[in-house]
């Protein structure tokens, strides 16, 4: 089962191919891995404020493509805080081109990403470790010497055993970022109308998902519709995948790196335009009736990928998804070592590029200086400033308690001064819908002692009495 619960970036692998957006000219930055960062209608898409870019005022009014809102208030004057004092111990103040904040997938891809291109780049972590949601954890046994090893991170990998259109493994084959990955072909499910197992790749093979559809299936969501979705979706699927992410970009070089791309791209005409559309719509023009295991199957990936059920997630990110599960040769993978394993390779992969990882380092204020990011001030009164930008990737109701309550422009030369305040910013951000949370229940049994065979057989026989199942 995917376990969705408030991960930040950490089921970008496992089918949800979120964005990392980042700023900057000439990088790969702002991709936003983004075909399907657009699908990421929940709180953890990491947020890019341009360090290169002003914001231009009228009146009261501002127009910009940043995501810094607010009112001006003439004659008052917003300062950048002075360094601060921490435990005894002087405040330092450095410089790099672009600081991350949060080390979740995104921001180690984003600074794995940005180091590898030659920026120079630190990551600011509150954590002792990296990883954000997508990490393990150790639990020493108390009545022994035994250690228990668990993976918190998703539990559903796919498009990352070998070269893909994942974007997560597009990043990490860019940086040089390697895991050693296994793979298996099913996927075993508990869901209302009980347990059942099917096998990856065309959905009509033997133990195939058409198998499932016979079971729970009914009057508006039997195999016909399933059927009639699979043909609507099929040059949806070749949309999504025509160009690959690691080609998006957010200036004019995006001309050169779609270029090739993009003749095919807009043949798909219609297609190209659902695929922004939510996935609901789609699902509603197969014939799927709401209500019936069809359509509460396909709530449930869509939820998974998202955070929100079909009518709240594009249409791009499902249909990858299903087109990735049922094509013929289709795997799901898992990281040798657990999610843990994939941060520790991006984070190696940008310290090798110079990039700089601080742990236990909460961000306190992210800096505006003249309309733009301008670093951040740490908890322990440190300033790091950012010469191109700041890229956030802490929860999405996190980042209004970082960002000062009123900035400064200046224009003309510093002769003309506006101050905006952000609260209208800070109040939408907070609206943002909060995902359902999951329970998880990890159980450790100690096996070093006991033969494989036994081992197998003790697995199986607490498995079946937790769950009443093999």
């Amino acid at each position: 089962m995917i376990r969705r619960i408030e991960c930040g970036m950490r089921l970008l692998a496992a089918y949800t191919h979120k964005g990392i957006a980042m700023a900057g000219r000439r990088c790969v930055a702002a991709m936003a891995l983004a075909l399907f960062a657009a699908c990421r209608t929940s709180a953890y898409v990491p947020s890019v404020m341009l360090g290169s870019q002003r914001i231009r005022t009228q009146g009261d009014r501002q127009q910009s493509n940043t995501r810094l809102m607010g009112r001006a208030t003439p004659g008052r004057r917003t300062i950048i805080p002075p360094l601060r004092m921490s435990e005894g111990n002087p405040a330092t103040s450095s410089e790099v081109d672009f600081v991350v904040v949060g080390s979740g997938l995104g921001g180690l891809s984003a600074g794995a990403l940005l180091s590898k291109y030659g920026y120079d780049v630190t990551v600011c972590e509150s954590h002792y470790h990296a990883g954000g949601c997508a990490h393990g954890f150790e639990i020493k046994d108390k009545n022994s010497d035994d250690i228990f090893k668990f993976d918190a991170g998703p539990s559903l990998w796919a498009g990352m055993s070998e070269p893909s259109t994942n974007p997560l493994r597009q990043v990490m084959d860019a940086v040089g970022a390697e895991v050693e990955w296994k793979k298996y072909d099913g996927w075993g499910v508990y869901f209302p109308d009980g347990y059942f197992r099917f096998n990856v790749g065309p959905s009509d093979q033997a133990g195939g998902f058409e198998d499932v559809i016979r079971k729970f299936g009914g009057p508006g969501g039997s195999l016909q519709e399933w059927k009639k979705l699979q043909e609507i979706i099929k040059p949806l699927i070749l949309a999504c995948t025509t160009f690959p992410p690691m080609a998006l970009r957010a200036d004019l070089g995006v001309l050169k790196t779609l270029s090739k791309y993009l003749p095919t791209f807009l043949s798909f005409g219609p297609a190209a335009a659902t695929i922004n559309g939510p996935f609901s719509a789609v699902m509603k023009q197969a014939g799927i009736k709401e209500g019936t295991f069809l359509w509460r199957w396909l709530d449930y990936l869509s939820f998974a990928l998202s955070g929100l059920l079909a009518d709240g997630t594009i249409c791009a990110a499902v249909s990858y998804t299903l087109g990735d599960l049922h094509r013929k040769g289709s795997l799901l993978d898992y990281p040798v070592g657990g999610s843990g394993a994939v941060c520790e390779a991006l984070v190696g992969a940008m310290e090798r590029h110079g990039g700089k990882l601080l742990l236990r380092t909460p961000v306190e204020e992210i800096l505006i200086k003249d309309g733009r990011a301008a670093g951040v001030i740490t908890k322990g009164g440190n300033t790091i400033l950012a010469r191109k930008g700041v890229i956030s990737n802490v929860p999405v109701w996190s980042l209004p308690k970082l960002l000062p309550d009123e900035y400064t422009t200046f224009s003309f030369g510093g002769l003309w001064q506006e101050n905006y305040n952000t609260k209208l910013l800070k109040e939408e951000l907070k609206k943002t819908p909060q995902t359902e949370s999951f329970m998880h229940l990890h159980l450790g049994t100690c096996l070093a002692s006991i033969s494989p065979v036994l081992r197998a057989r003790k697995l199986t026989a607490v498995w079946k009495e937790s769950t009443g199942r093999i």
